[in-house]
């Protein structure tokens, strides 16, 4: 007697073992297809056809078990896994491709783009008879945030179904049949069964699938809310009937008033549409005209100050005074304007908070900039503290000038603090993760970074800089993680300007790190146009000094220079961290006199301070120099003294 059956059912065979001892004495366990035998599989059954050419050829054969395995081309076969679930699956859809259009053969380009897309027909297809409840869980439980597979136990996941609305009996019946069609899979680990997707190939398209979802809630939301905006809208206009009906005295006083305030209140709203879209044009001629209309009012001026200090970050112009010059005009009226409000005892039972929060907002027009004024910072934060001692948002502040100090640490202890006040106001608390995210990134601890980057993201969907943060975190943490290039690629052409210029200047060191320069000349050419874009793009001394870096290893010695040159006359960015450490590195590269002295200054102070990220960080661009051959007289003890410093900043807790 054969018995033959999957290995997640393994465990049901395992109970009889008792009544059955030899049951488990002569058992061969079937492995995953390697890559040369998954090729074979692929391409022999299509090769027995007389008279005719194989079905699918040795190239496309490759080509498919790859795509199938995950890999990307030039991975060896021999190093590969293939699950033959999927591999057959693959197979089925395209050759019923082939027969669609009457080929002969199931060609490459079938591959191009369409690969992927059956992969998503089948995701779509085995959710097509369960309740949606189960494709959220499937997306939001059995992905992390950042898009890898997790597993969760099985009892977990029927509870989890339930609550979600699903009965037992279906959620059972879900969860069995996503297994028999090959989404997911059971293990028992420890005598524990738990069910996670069965492959990493899935992962791209039910990561792609929980965005759109998730895009689709917030817009259903968004409208949602627009719907109450224009229901109490709807009030008011109501309000101006009932005033008709009734024949008051000064009827077209009123109903005039009332158009006001509905137009008032629908360019407030579009202002925030515009706002969260990041149309930040639009978003501040609606604050502006709302401004016009009725200037005693808090909120539009709120609204234009929020909109110049986002549209700075976006501009990566760190030398833009007007717009900050603006920006604190506005947040001044609105100071003024809820301080009359807090003296008449308009709003009461309110509190504070919108005066403090325009304490903040200016606090933060002076802690970013070409030179910012991390004492004038502080001073406005205090104020918003003293005002609003309940408030998360003042500690947020308090950490990114201690962030921008160097102060990693002392830092951390602040955003944790904005977290501990948020959760007593039951809010979400972006700032407080992304500064986390940074904070444990400078200090080299990559995992909890890529975790605080997620609860960011989180926090705020439509934010860009925590995903940028979160690539460079994932590959920090593992250079051999794709989903780093991934992410970075998906920012390239971003319409924040420093976001998408720091996104290239990734990419091209994600190539320069895994090339052999003197080998592949293609390779340095794509990163240093990358390089090169990202310098167009956003000007700045980072972008220039490491289009340099580019040029140096092309063996351009007099371009590099004169880059370097360049870069010594352009503006930080509103890094006051970098700068600290860059300016005596790039000084050093440019053979400036006690510029190495300060530089081992700085490390020394980074040293003590743990910061382990920050260091790795400097020690990439010092070991690119290096690969050129030509300053080694320069970095060379550039390279010495980060080493010291990484080695010990290592055993700091």
């Amino acid at each position: 007697m054969l018995l033959s059956l999957r290995e997640d059912f393994l465990y049901l065979l395992e109970r009889w073992r008792w009544q059955l001892p030899t049951l488990m004495d002569n058992r061969m366990e079937l492995r995953p297809l390697s890559g040369v035998q998954a090729v074979q599989a692929v391409t022999e059954p299509g090769s027995l056809r007389s008279d005719k050419q194989p079905i699918v050829s040795p190239e496309v054969a490759r080509a498919i078990v790859r795509f199938v395995a995950g890999v990307q081309p030039g991975v060896p076969l021999d190093e590969l896994d293939a699950i033959p679930p999927l591999l057959s699956l693959m197979c089925a859809e395209l050759n019923a491709q082939r027969l669609a259009v009457g080929e002969e053969t199931i060609a490459a380009e079938q591959l191009e783009g369409r690969s992927e897309h059956i992969l998503e027909k089948f995701y779509s297809n085995v959710f097509s008879n369960h309740p949606p409840a189960v494709r959220e869980f499937v997306e939001n439980r059995l992905l992390s945030d950042a898009g890898y597979r997790q597993a969760v136990t099985l009892d977990t996941a029927e509870a989890e179904l339930v609550r979600a609305g699903v009965s037992r009996k279906a959620g059972m019946r879900a969860i069995i049949d996503l297994v028999e069609r090959r989404l997911l899979l059971v293990e028992e680990r420890g005598a524990v069964r738990r069910v996670e997707l069965t492959h990493d190939v899935l992962t791209p398209v039910a990561v792609a699938s929980r965005t759109a979802r998730r895009e689709r809630e917030e817009g259903a939301r968004f409208a949602a809310r627009q719907r109450e905006r224009l229901r109490k809208q709807r009030k008011i206009a109501l309000a101006v009937v009932a005033v008709l009906l009734f024949g008051c005295a000064g009827l077209t006083t009123y109903a005039f008033w009332a158009r006001q305030e509905i137009k008032f209140r629908q360019l407030l709203d579009s202002g925030y549409l515009s706002l969260e879209t990041r149309d930040y044009s639009s978003a501040l001629r609606n604050f502006k005209e709302a401004a016009r209309r009725n200037s005693s009012e808090s909120s539009p001026w709120f609204g234009i100050g929020d909109t110049l200090v986002q549209q700075f970050y976006a501009s990566g112009n760190s030398r833009n005074a007007p717009i900050l010059t603006e920006a604190i005009n506005a947040y001044n009226n609105a100071i003024e304007i809820e301080k009359r409000t807090k003296h008449s005892g308009e709003r009461k039972g309110l509190g504070h908070s919108k005066l403090a929060e325009a304490y903040v907002g200016l606090g933060d027009v002076y802690a970013v900039g070409a030179d910012p004024d991390f004492k004038k910072a502080e001073e406005f934060y205090k104020q918003a503290q003293q005002i609003d001692p309940e408030s998360a948002k003042p500690p947020v502040g308090f950490g990114n000038i201690l962030l921008g100090l160097g102060r990693l640490h002392d830092a951390i202890d602040q955003y944790k603090a904005s977290l501990d006040a948020a959760l007593r106001r039951n809010e979400t608390d972006y700032g407080a993760h992304a500064g986390l995210g940074i904070a444990y990134f400078g200090l080299g601890r990559y995992g909890l970074a890529i975790e605080e980057c997620n609860r960011a993201i989180g926090a705020r969907p439509n934010a860009i800089v925590p995903i940028l943060l979160l690539a460079h975190a994932i590959y920090m943490n593992d250079r051999n993680d794709p989903h780093a290039g991934d992410l970075l690629r998906g920012l390239v052409g971003s319409d924040m300007r420093r976001v998408d210029s720091l996104a290239r200047m990734n990419l091209a060191y994600l190539l320069l790190e895994k090339t052999n320069l003197s080998a592949d000349k293609s390779l340095l050419s794509e990163a240093v146009q990358y390089l090169q874009d990202a310098y167009q793009r956003d000007p700045y001394v980072f972008s220039c000094f490491r289009l340099g870096i580019g040029r140096a290893l092309q063996g351009d010695a007099k371009e590099a220079s004169k880059l370097w040159e360049t870069a010594a006359k352009l503006s930080w960015g509103g890094d006051p961290l970098g700068q600290r450490i860059y300016a005596p590195f790039l000084a050093t590269m440019r053979g400036q006199p006690d510029a190495f002295s300060k530089m081992q200054e700085i490390t020394r102070d980074l040293e003590h301070e743990g910061a382990v990220g920050v260091l790795e960080t400097v020690r990439r661009d010092a070991k690119l120099i290096q690969r050129s051959g030509l300053y080694d007289a320069q970095v060379t003890p550039v390279i010495a003294v980060l080493d010291g410093a990484l080695n010990k900043a290592r055993e700091v807790r």
